[in-house]
């Protein structure tokens, strides 16, 4: 009983997994107000659960996937999967956060930001390049006056 993990499906199309503090003596609820143990799952799955969460069902705890790419969790009512689809997608916006992260850090050493340019206020970087020559990159996509894919 207390490996049992009540799984509910969430209006994001995600899941959620609920099980008791069993050892939650304090609060004035739990299994001391209960007569069995089967009792106090039975309320506590099921208390304080928000209404447009459906059940679907109990998995035993050694059943649950890593909670790495818990956002990709699915249920086929038998088993909790991890979605391939959406784990390809998180893992590319892991890569992708880090690799802004450091492109972020390392425009300290590639060039200075200049502020806004123009009436419409884009933002704008000015590019040092190898020669000590430079050309504006902006916000846009533009770089030196061509639209990045122009030829």
């Amino acid at each position: 009983m207390r490996n049992l993990r009540r799984v509910y499906r969430r209006p994001d199309g995600g899941i959620s997994l609920v099980s008791p503090a069993w050892k939650d003596k304090t609060s004035g609820f739990g299994l001391t107000t209960h007569k069995t143990e089967a009792a106090f799952y039975a309320w506590a799955v099921t208390h304080n659960i928000p209404d447009d969460w459906i059940s679907v069902g109990d998995v035993q705890e050694e059943a649950v996937p890593s909670r790495e790419f818990r956002e990709c969790w699915r249920h086929d009512g038998k088993k909790i999967y991890i979605d391939s689809i959406l784990e390809t997608a998180e893992r590319w916006v892991r890569i992708r956060k880090e690799r802004n992260q450091l492109l972020t850090e390392s425009d300290g050493h590639t060039g200075h930001h200049y502020g806004q340019i123009g009436s419409i206020g884009t933002d704008y970087y000015e590019i040092q390049l190898s020669d000590n020559s430079s050309v504006p990159l902006y916000a846009d996509g533009s770089f030196g006056g061509l639209a990045f894919g122009d030829q």
